[in-house]
């Protein structure tokens, strides 16, 4: 089965575990990316906002006759998923939410709507003019568009909350949840169901992404992500982002329908989306594996690709 992953970039460690069952195309705007020399076969493509760009990743599936597309880079999703059918028409299944899906996660407004709709927690949100407002601090800054966990800053009293908020482009504040942090890597099938939800604790983070991870059977977190895999439709993989705070209560902070940078942890702790996928193409039926994996510290590091 062959598969195209989108802005491979530094996912060396993802694309190695995927080569178990696929064969991996890769692609990217830039040529020079480490991934580049681990995936079965590499192409250049133009920017996701280029006139050529679906046209040139359909010219790729064609020739190399891929049956799957996993997109990597959250920008890259509105224009993959407004061709959906067009992609299947080409016998290439798009594994990743729905339109409805990726409008709610990919604006952290409509995010946080979405968790106070459905009842689920999340930190208040603040407006600009509660900034004045000492008795909120502290508090988190961060883009209302942004991806992971860069340019988030945390605000120590009104004059780093005023300040931050003109620093951060198109910003929202929050309430600072003072808590463990955990990532949850979920992945769904096609029907939405959960197929494995793996907690993994947030021991710290480097440029916006896990360097040091610890995979935990939290069946309290694990039952909360379930529950909201029920309130929206999930297909593929899934990163959410929440804090435990000291009194058990579990405050959701974001939802990027993809993988995630840290979702080796996953795999070393013995999940095998690689399995999962080749089983979506072939259109199997997967049964869930909750709870069923080994609990993993992994501490991450950079290598070098010399050429």
């Amino acid at each position: 089965m062959k598969i195209l992953l989108t802005a491979i970039g530094r996912r060396v460690e993802l694309i190695e575990h995927l080569k178990k069952y696929l064969y991996v195309i890769g692609v990217d705007i830039n040529n020079n990316v480490a991934a580049k020399e681990f995936v079965d076969k590499f192409y250049i493509v133009p920017k996701f906002d280029s006139n050529n760009y679906l046209s040139s990743l359909l010219e790729i599936c064609k020739k190399e006759k891929v049956q799957g597309i996993i997109p990597l880079f959250e920008k890259e999703f509105d224009i993959l998923n407004k061709n959906r059918e067009i992609l299947r028409e080409n016998n290439v299944e798009l594994i990743l939410s729905n339109e409805k899906t990726i409008r709610t996660f990919n604006d952290k407004e409509n995010t946080d709507k979405f968790f106070l709709d459905n009842n689920i927690k999340t930190p208040q949100k603040y407006t600009e003019g509660d900034l004045e407002d000492e008795s909120i601090y502290p508090i988190i800054i961060k883009p209302r568009d942004g991806m992971g966990s860069r340019g988030v800053f945390k605000a120590n009293n009104k004059e780093e909350g005023k300040f931050f908020y003109k620093y951060v482009e198109n910003p929202i504040a929050q309430k600072f949840i003072n808590g463990e942090e955990y990532t949850v890597d979920l992945f769904c099938d096609i029907d939405g169901d959960a197929i494995t939800v793996i907690p993994r604790k947030r021991i710290e983070v480097r440029s916006g992404e896990v360097s040091k991870t610890s995979t935990v059977k939290d069946m309290d977190i694990i039952k909360e992500v379930i529950a909201i895999t029920k309130k929206i439709r999930f297909f593929g993989p899934i990163t959410i982002q929440c804090i435990k705070d000291d009194d058990g209560n579990i405050f959701f902070i974001e939802i990027n329908p993809r993988f995630g940078g840290g979702v080796t942890a996953s795999i070393y702790s013995g999940i095998d989306y690689s399995f999962m996928i080749k089983s979506i193409l072939k259109k199997e039926k997967l049964e869930p594996i909750i709870g069923n994996f080994d609990e993993k510290l992994v501490i991450r590091y950079d290598r070098s690709v010399i050429k």
